[in-house]
């Protein structure tokens, strides 16, 4: 399973089970708006594209897009003054970035850090998440799995997880706050949740049904803790 799949499990695992068993049918739908965003920001601060070479590309995808990012056009400027908030405060702060985009693979588990990053003051080292939604939700328990992948391959483990949490509004000024926690407490708390995954997937327990907001992104009719 993919790291960043552990949202859907963490929100409702019988969702999440449909989901995997699906998802040629959640690849064929309409790209939000703030998935863009949050794309072009991860790319800007890891340095991997130039923004404007990115919108010939983005113009020929269906977008839905919200009042907080009407259009590509503001999709585009919103993307540019997240990611220069976003490595202004790294540098304020005293993070040095010494590592990106790093694909990892352990235990049947697959995914793409954002960043590693080294604190100044502290001389630790740290796997940091970049988050432009509103709310941070499950991104604690995706960050524990990037550790626990990470320092399964690394000889020297890293001390922290962080969250860099920069959300996206119609008009600035933006912010960028960063936060850390312990990495082992993180990457504990992960295998607690993919041995309740595993648990599921291989039928020795039945997925939990999680009623909520989620609901009306989902496709199961039949679900009789449904919140409508």
């Amino acid at each position: 399973m993919r790291i960043s799949d552990v949202d859907k499990w963490a929100t409702c695992e019988r969702y999440a089970l449909e989901a995997s068993h699906a998802q040629h049918q959640f690849l064929r739908r309409r790209i939000h708006v703030a998935a863009m965003v949050g794309s072009l920001v991860h790319k800007l601060v890891t340095g991997a594209i130039d923004a404007h070479d990115e919108m010939e590309g983005w113009r020929s995808r269906s977008l839905t897009c919200d009042a907080t990012t009407p259009d590509v056009h503001a999709a585009l400027w919103q993307a540019q003054e997240i990611s220069d908030k976003i490595r202004y405060q790294l540098a304020t702060d005293g993070w040095t970035i010494i590592g990106t985009e790093e694909e990892l693979e352990t235990e049947g588990t697959t995914g793409r850090l954002d960043l590693i990053a080294h604190y100044e003051p502290t001389a630790e080292r740290a796997v940091l998440d970049i988050k432009t939604g509103r709310e941070i939700g499950t991104g604690w328990l995706q960050v524990g799995g990037y550790l626990n992948a990470v320092n399964a391959s690394h000889t020297i483990p890293l001390e922290l997880g962080g969250i860099i949490h920069a959300p996206r509004f119609r008009q600035g000024p933006y912010t960028a706050h960063i936060e850390t926690r312990p990495a082992p407490e993180l990457a504990r708390a992960w295998r607690r949740r993919r041995t309740r995954i595993d648990d599921v997937l291989d039928r020795r327990d039945l997925p939990l049904e999680s009623p909520g907001k989620h609901c009306r992104r989902c496709d199961i009719r039949d679900c009789t803790s449904r919140a409508e």
